[in-house]
């Protein structure tokens, strides 16, 4: 038999409830557990304990407003200044990266070690290398630094690239990762040490995966060419009724220029067509 400790009754164990191991009725639980809740608001440990608590709240509400400031700021600075200059390519020699005709190298991260800096991601007009266990700092390295491959570095074609992740910040390890989705459900995400990095990257992803859409013209990169207008893309796909003009085809859709930008062609309704991926490229940069 167990005892109530606050009315005294006694009575079967299965019934009684335990607060700070002592046992309490059905009727009196509420009572004991509510003078316990006064006794805990008059600690002055415990007013402290929850006056710190509303301070971290605080500080983590500041903390993260401060880094979506950071992130937007950083962004626009990115882009104000590739529309002013255009995407300046790296100055390297002796690149130890295969790269293909009209193919250039526009960032690469890694880390130095020995005095040679090892390629752990690098980023050109068609394709992106990396190295999934690494985390990549970006380093825009001049021409006499020595270079090498990380080994295990792997490659991707741009042209699979469907959609880019805008930085998110991971408060474990005060890192910001970018996620990029390619067909077939594949994700790369690459995590760098600041947002300005990641920034970076992001813009400059998204901005060569736009450009495949036309024949890569390295003209093109300096000054930056204008982006076509959602009410452009609009108005081509009601016109031309959401399919290839050429095969009919409603998959790997692109907006492409029927005079090339490279030969004067402009963004207007006009001057754009949907094509497939595979009618696109087998146009190149004819005038049809």
């Amino acid at each position: 038999m167990t005892t109530c400790e606050m009315c005294g009754v006694t009575g079967n164990p299965g019934s009684y409830k335990k607060l700070l191991s002592k046992q309490y009725c059905g009727g009196c639980i509420s009572k004991a557990r509510s003078q316990r809740r006064k006794q805990l608001e008059g600690n002055p440990t415990r007013v402290k304990m929850r006056a710190a608590a509303r301070k971290h709240k605080e500080d983590d509400k500041e903390l993260q407003a401060r880094i979506r400031e950071s992130k937007k700021n950083t962004l626009k600075a990115i882009k104000r200044k590739i529309a002013e200059t255009g995407i300046q390519k790296l100055p390297l020699e002796n690149m130890p990266i295969r790269l293909k005709r009209n193919e250039s190298t526009y960032m690469l991260g890694g880390n130095m070690k020995n005095r040679v800096f090892h390629i752990a991601l690098a980023l050109t007009t068609q394709r992106l290398f990396f190295v999934s266990t690494t985390n990549p700092l970006v380093d825009l390295i001049d021409a006499q630094r020595k270079l090498a491959i990380t080994p295990g570095i792997r490659t991707m074609s741009l042209s699979s690239v469907i959609a880019i992740d805008s930085p998110s910040h991971s408060r474990t390890y005060s890192e910001w990762a970018t996620k990029v989705h390619l067909d077939k459900g594949k994700v790369v995400s690459v995590i760098f040490d600041t947002i300005l990095s990641a920034n970076i990257f992001y813009v400059l992803v998204a901005e060569m995966v736009d450009r495949l859409n036309d024949p890569i013209d390295e003209s093109a990169f300096t000054p930056r060419r204008e982006r076509i207008s959602d009410d452009v893309k609009i108005a081509v796909w009601r016109r031309d009724g959401g399919q290839c003009v050429r095969c009919g085809g409603r998959e790997n859709l692109e907006y492409d220029h029927i005079i090339p930008v490279s030969k004067g062609g402009s963004n207007t309704v006009r001057n754009l067509e949907l094509l497939c991926e595979s009618c696109n490229r087998s146009k190149s940069a004819k005038i049809m």
